[in-house]
């Protein structure tokens, strides 16, 4: 059963970054109440104006749903093939957390970690690292080469997952000029094809926010995860985000960082059965 429709413009507003969103309470326009008045101010005043409205309404909608999340399998123990964890690339947090749970990942069924950060082309490296530990400095440098951001802790992330049990494949492409539509075929197209060459595989896709997201922030450009939708292949979709990259302007900061000291997850309110969500990660290092 469809939730109505003003939840999911909710969605928009707790999950768009301040680039997407541009109401004046996140801008920080002169002559507007600071985040922290807003926030006062709903609890005195909920039926003020807009924009205050829609900001007590996702504020109000943060306080009621985020909970504590003590254990992953208690939302990635799931039937589906594929799960999707959104990534912000520079942030360590993420990488540190997921690195940490990785064989209770395992555990669950997951048999392959497809990484955006590793174009397709360098899969014989990757498979051959399996084997031979002393090919790291290679895969380090073909992550400063291919990627950028922060290669040495994206090796460990890799390290982390081989450890495991799980077979990491890259999934990316990227040429000079490509559009973003082409890139996101491809990565779809690989994570089809580990699906139907191996019966049981069990997918988790660690990709950037703006290609895993379930809807597209561009009118006629469909994401990773909606491309495989379209394919009738069934995946879920979480955001992870940290203390790592805490902007001001983010207001659901607000709450979440009181809540530092542990993990979190907020289901997002699209539906009965797909329970997709923001898991927030403690700022670690």
């Amino acid at each position: 059963m469809q939730k109505p429709r003003s939840w999911i413009a909710l969605l928009g507003f707790i999950i768009f970054n301040a680039q997407i969103v541009q109401a004046d309470f996140l801008n920080g326009v002169s002559n507007t109440p600071t985040l922290v008045e807003k926030t006062a101010r709903c609890a005195s005043s909920p039926e003020a104006p807009h924009p205050t409205l829609s900001f007590c309404s996702a504020l109000s909608y943060l306080r009621e749903h985020i909970e504590p999340l003590e254990d992953v399998s208690s939302i990635l123990n799931t039937p589906h093939e594929v799960i999707f964890l959104g990534d912000d690339h520079p942030d360590r947090d993420i990488k540190t957390w997921l690195s940490r749970h990785m064989e209770k990942l395992h555990s669950l069924g997951f048999t392959h970690f497809a990484m955006e950060a590793i174009p397709s082309n360098q899969q014989s490296l990757l498979n051959n690292y399996e084997k031979n530990p002393s090919l790291r400095p290679q895969v380090v440098a073909m992550l400063a080469k291919e990627w950028g951001w922060i290669p040495e802790v994206h090796t460990q992330l890799i390290d982390a997952a081989i450890k495991a049990g799980l077979h990491v494949v890259g999934i990316d492409r990227r040429f000079k000029g490509e559009a973003i539509h082409d890139q996101n075929q491809h990565m779809a197209d690989q994570i089809a094809s580990i699906l139907a060459s191996q019966p049981g595989a069990k997918v988790l896709a660690f990709t950037g926010s703006v290609h895993s997201r379930t809807t597209s922030p561009v009118h006629g450009l469909k994401t990773v995860a909606q491309l495989l939708s379209d394919e009738k292949i069934e995946r879920l979709t979480f955001t992870l985000k940290s203390g790592y990259n805490f902007q001001t302007e983010r207001y659901e900061q607000i709450y979440v960082a009181e809540k530092l000291n542990g993990v979190y997850f907020l289901p997002l309110p699209r539906s009965e059965t797909l329970r997709d969500g923001i898991i927030y990660t403690p700022h670690s290092w």
